[in-house]
């Protein structure tokens, strides 16, 4: 009867202990009994994931580079530049103020708005009778308008060997023509000599002067000019009045006559201006 309340009594405690929840980390052997412990399972708490916000994806269209560029066009002017004319030489000489050229050749008046132009040359023909009478250099000073177009032209030629009396001119008419037809040999038959004159001027000079006259329908119309000549102990000159705007001689008459008057050369110093 003691064995049972013996048993009684353990299998109380055992209900009692499984009760209460106690842990044991190891196994406990009690009269014969083998009590075995469960390990509590340990809950891992799922966590919620935070929502992500996805932000907007660009889309970037690249240009194509084969597309032209637009071209603009500049609009065309509606006007046009007026041209600078500049006027033809002023035939009234009250209209100029003179001034003074001076060289070891000679001098001269001018218009103070005119140009001066010096140059030198190559004679291409120095015979005159069989021999030769000039050096192979001359000279040309060029007295030019503002439009280019009316011109005093005087070159100088050296004779060989200078001297007083060495040489006789005397030109004619038929001496002037062969010179022209030299110069504008296609208008020979066309050029006209006129006012043909070789005798002492007013500075007591002999001189050979004449004017020369192309016809409208000539090639070299409109140039024409006068020319004069006349030689010293030591040079020949020759003296060209031009006009290349189609106004004539006459129209320059009184210009050209102060102009080409206005010349002095050596050994005739006793020329007096105008």
């Amino acid at each position: 009867m003691k064995v049972d309340v013996f048993w009684i009594a353990a299998i109380l405690i055992l209900s009692i202990v499984c009760c209460t929840g106690c842990t044991q980390t190891q196994e406990t052997t009690s009269v014969g009994v083998t009590i075995t412990e469960t390990p509590l399972t340990t809950v891992t708490p799922t966590s919620t994931p935070i929502p992500t916000t996805t932000e907007p994806t660009i889309v970037i269209t690249p240009i194509p580079t084969d597309t032209p560029e637009p071209q603009l066009t500049a609009e065309e002017p509606l006007w046009e530049p007026t041209p600078i004319v500049i006027p033809t030489a002023n035939p009234d000489i009250l209209s100029y103020n003179f001034t003074q050229f001076v060289s070891d050749d000679f001098m001269a008046k001018y218009p103070e708005n005119w140009a001066v132009v010096c140059q030198t040359f190559i004679l291409s023909d120095k015979t005159v009778y069989g021999s030769d009478m000039w050096k192979d250099e001359g000279r040309i000073v060029t007295f030019v308008s503002e439009d280019g177009k009316t011109k005093m032209m005087v070159s100088i030629r050296d004779f060989i060997q200078p001297g007083p009396n060495r040489y006789s001119f005397t030109p004619t008419i038929d001496t002037a023509r062969k010179s022209v037809s030299g110069l504008f040999p296609n208008a020979s038959s066309e050029t006209s000599v006129y006012n043909f004159k070789y005798a002492k001027n007013d500075q007591q000079v002999f001189t050979s002067k004449y004017d020369v006259i192309f016809n409208p329908d000539s090639e070299y119309y409109p140039y024409t000019y006068t020319e004069e000549t006349w030689i010293t102990f030591n040079h020949m000159f020759n003296v060209n009045w031009i006009v290349i705007n189609g106004m004539t001689l006459n129209d320059y008459r009184d210009l050209k006559y102060l102009m080409m008057k206005s010349i002095l050369t050596e050994g005739k110093q006793e020329r007096k201006w105008w």
